[in-house]
């Protein structure tokens, strides 16, 4: 039944977008109907599918815990957008997946200070930024989307650090105002996101992953750790004034397009990495549409990536891949993670690889 209510809406979907599209969009309304049904099948990051509430995402917690890696929650929600130093490590709610004396999977409260001490490890680290419309609770399943997609492929025995980077991203009333909304909030975390990692060992190998608004909050974090600012916020009292290069994955990532070039808004970005990759996807609803909610006809990076021309001295640290043939007409986090191309590509990235398989990926690019 789920799946005969999909195939509808998605060609009820079509028929209306080639119906506004005939009118050219020229009125609010018909604006506003594009948006609401780029939401509708996945501007929501995939959550609220068709107007109904999403099945449940297994969260598999017993599974997970039983691994070697060390997966964590880092949730932004309780301080909302409050951007101070002092008030971060109180702010911040941490949680760890550990096994019980049974040997489930539950989630660990522990303190920002508890949790620093853990990172005097220096294991490999992945932070995922999720996008709009997750709520608490759902932030768990989703993030460990992403962190199957990595566990699957890396080689057994190599330990990595998973962290779901949780922020107040439940839906606002108003499609457009939910819209607006999230993308200025995305500012305010994106330091908080900048905060956190400064906190880290140098040593530490690091690899940030936007998804979807996601994107917008890492560019962001990248442009204040390289020493930029923006709307008023900068990173100061640094733990370490500079960081040595990290790495950054942009799924699908509704950023402005002209964000990451240099002297713009996020310009800075590019100076905090050796490599980004953006996965990309021009039949994304939420890429397609991106543009109605903000003046102008712009474009979000994950519809079409950017040209490389535009980014100077920077041009080879990014890599564009195309997903649309991959992923199609869809937003949702596990169409473009459950790819096995675009998941070999994500853990290729991360370097998680054995040499033997880095010389063999690289060989097919």
């Amino acid at each position: 039944m789920e799946r005969l209510t999909s195939l509808i809406s998605r060609a009820f979907f079509a028929a209306c977008v080639r119906a506004v599209e005939r009118r050219r969009a020229r009125s609010v309304s018909g604006l506003a109907v594009i948006v609401a049904l780029g939401y509708w099948l996945g501007g929501g990051d995939g959550l609220q599918a068709a107007g109904f509430d999403p099945p449940p995402l297994p969260a598999a917690a017993d599974a997970h815990a039983t691994r070697v890696d060390r997966i964590y929650l880092v949730s932004t929600r309780a301080m909302g957008t409050a951007c101070d130093c002092g008030a971060m490590a109180d702010g911040l709610q941490c949680e760890e997946l550990v096994r019980d004396p049974w040997g489930n999977g539950v989630w660990r409260q522990l303190s920002w200070t508890e949790l620093s001490t853990e990172f005097a490890q220096p294991l490999p680290t992945v932070v995922f930024v999720h996008g709009n419309r997750i709520d608490a609770g759902v932030d768990k399943p989703h993030g460990l989307e992403c962190y199957d997609s990595l566990a699957c492929r890396k080689p057994s025995g190599v330990p990595i650090r998973y962290i779901i980077w949780s922020w107040p991203s439940s839906k606002a009333p108003g499609i457009l105002h939910d819209y607006r909304v999230k993308a200025a909030r995305t500012g305010p975390v994106a330091w908080q996101l900048a905060w956190a990692v400064d906190q880290l060992p140098l040593e530490t190998p690091l690899t940030l992953v936007g998804y979807s608004y996601g994107g917008r909050v890492v560019t962001g974090a990248l442009h204040l750790l390289a020493g930029g600012d923006f709307a008023g916020l900068h990173l100061e009292k640094r733990v370490h004034p500079e960081r040595p290069p990290i790495r950054a994955a942009l799924l699908a990532a509704a950023v402005h397009e002209s964000w990451i070039r240099p002297g713009n808004v996020h310009g800075r970005a590019l100076e905090q990495v050796d490599q980004m990759l953006l996965i990309n996807n021009h039949r994304d609803p939420a890429m397609r549409f991106y543009h109605l909610a903000f003046a102008g006809r712009v474009r979000p990076l994950g519809y079409g990536g950017i040209a490389r021309a535009s980014l100077g001295a920077f041009a080879d640290r990014v890599r564009i891949v195309d997903a649309t043939g991959a992923v199609g007409r869809s937003h949702a986090l596990g169409d473009y993670v459950s790819n096995s191309r675009l998941g070999a590509e994500l853990h290729h990235l991360v370097n998680l690889a054995t040499p033997v398989e880095s010389e063999a990926l690289a060989e097919r690019n």
